[in-house]
């Protein structure tokens, strides 16, 4: 089964960035990984990096951050912020929809729509209800 989500019939892991990089290869992949500019962003205590290990998935990791953080901001967009509580139960509602109307573990779910507050609370349910996040670009062609 397939499914598009999009900004007006809603209520979209990490990629590397390649900046002015063409390309990733194994002889330059240290290079980039070390020119992390976003790192200077971060609140103090935020870890710069994530311990793989200590999260067997990815619907493990965003559900304890979303618990972790719950009564912080978590995304803003357009002058309106979203708590992480508030991104935990949209996206919870979402994945429970996604089952309902019939998909199933594995099933890919293209997502739409630019970065909005509707965006991880897409991805996150998509990821909690075992589905692929295909993120596709509101910018393409017809062609494309």
């Amino acid at each position: 089964m397939f499914c598009l989500l999009n900004p007006v019939n809603i209520v979209s892991c990490n990629a590397i960035i390649f900046n002015k990089f063409k390309h990733l290869t194994m002889s330059n992949y240290n290079e980039i990984y070390e020119q992390r500019p976003w790192l200077g962003q971060y609140s103090p205590g935020i870890p710069a990096n994530i311990d793989t290990n200590e999260y067997p998935t990815a619907k493990v990791f965003i559900e304890e951050m979303l618990e972790k953080y719950s009564k912080n901001p978590g995304f803003y967009n357009m002058g309106k912020w979203l708590t992480f509580k508030q991104v935990d139960t949209y996206s919870k509602n979402l994945a429970a929809y996604l089952h309902y109307r019939g998909l199933k573990p594995g099933d890919k779910v293209a997502i739409m729509m630019p970065n909005i507050l509707q965006s991880p609370i897409s991805i996150f349910a998509v990821i909690r209800a075992g589905l692929v996040v295909v993120n596709t670009n509101p910018l393409y062609t017809p062609r494309e």
